[in-house]
């Protein structure tokens, strides 16, 4: 195993992190800890509910470039092996939009493990240099993270590694999407390691997933996907997503869900969290941006997203 993982026995918010390894044998048990940008979901109401647990995850590249990121992975309450997904935020780092998505999959009896591979400053509130999920960056060198973090969840005795999605935002759904890359998983997985039972994205950039070689031939997974795109959205409109379709067809490979939202624009998925109203965002391309929340755009891409994801991860895949 070319990855290790540790539970992170304190994250003292304030005046920086401080972070002290419990034994990797999970005897220390789970905790509910927030993460800087992340809504804290509620307390569990009984016993069953489940338990978030904040993990570092070290990962070992093969290019020899080692590797560290937080993550918060949440196991179902029921026991035995357990489907999982992989949440990958975008730029704007895990927040209400990802914890929301969390606790839907959670509510599916999915284990979830929410990664976030930007970089930290060392005060824990500055933001720090731009990081791979960051508005214009290569989502494929995502690409090897997420096999090894697919290979460590897959290592767990709680988990069915042949049931294991990954899913996106932004430019971390453009990597949900690449690692269908044989080419890219083989680096360091192996022709015959591990591989994702689905891959979906939302509002990943159809003119960035073209140029990033998500349409060029090769050798690319069977595994379903999913793609929900803005048609509002510069890089998403109708034009751009359409020669990127177009070029899939070439190839047949279409994704097996192609869903646009003609009338939706950035930021339309803060509706599961704030409902229909205007919100100020960071725009990561420029400076802040006042948008309109869409509840019922956001409200049926998770419907959507959930029927997409359950045949892929149902027992006896």
């Amino acid at each position: 195993m070319r990855t290790s993982l540790n539970v992170l026995a304190a994250l003292v918010l304030g005046g920086g992190a401080a972070l002290a390894d419990l034994p990797a044998n999970g005897e220390a048990g789970a905790m509910r800890v927030a993460l800087p940008g992340i809504a804290p979901l509620p307390a569990p109401a009984a016993a069953e509910a489940p338990a978030g647990e904040v993990l570092a995850l070290r990962l070992a590249r093969s290019d020899g470039a080692p590797r560290e990121m937080a993550a918060r992975l949440t196991r179902p309450a029921r026991g035995g092996e357990a489907p999982a997904v992989i949440l990958l935020p975008d730029g704007l780092g895990l927040d209400q939009r990802s914890a929301a998505m969390a606790e839907r999959f959670a509510g599916e009896g999915w284990a979830v493990l929410e990664i976030d591979p930007d970089p930290v400053s060392t005060d824990g509130h500055s933001p720090a240099d731009a990081g791979p999920l960051a508005m214009g960056a290569d989502a494929g060198g995502l690409v090897g993270d997420l096999a090894l973090v697919l290979e460590l969840l897959g290592g767990d005795p709680g988990i069915d590694a042949n049931r294991v999605a990954v899913v996106g935002l932004g430019t971390g759904g453009r990597a949900a999407l690449l690692a269908g890359s044989e080419e890219r998983m083989a680096r360091e997985l192996g022709a015959y390691g591990p591989r994702f039972a689905a891959h979906a994205a939302l509002y990943p950039g159809c003119s960035a997933l073209l140029a990033e070689g998500f349409a060029a031939p090769g050798s690319w997974s069977a595994a379903p996907a999913a793609v929900f795109h803005a048609g509002g959205t510069p890089g998403q409109s109708a034009p751009s997503c359409g020669a990127l379709r177009d070029a899939l067809a070439l190839h047949g490979r279409v994704p097996a869900l192609w869903q646009e939202y003609r009338t939706a624009t950035y930021g339309w998925d803060l509706g599961t969290v704030v409902g229909g109203v205007p919100v100020r965002l960071a725009n990561l391309g420029g400076g802040p941006v006042r948008v309109t929340a869409d509840r019922g755009v956001a409200e049926d891409a998770m419907d959507r997203l959930l029927r997409f994801l359950r045949p892929a991860l149902s027992p006896g895949r």
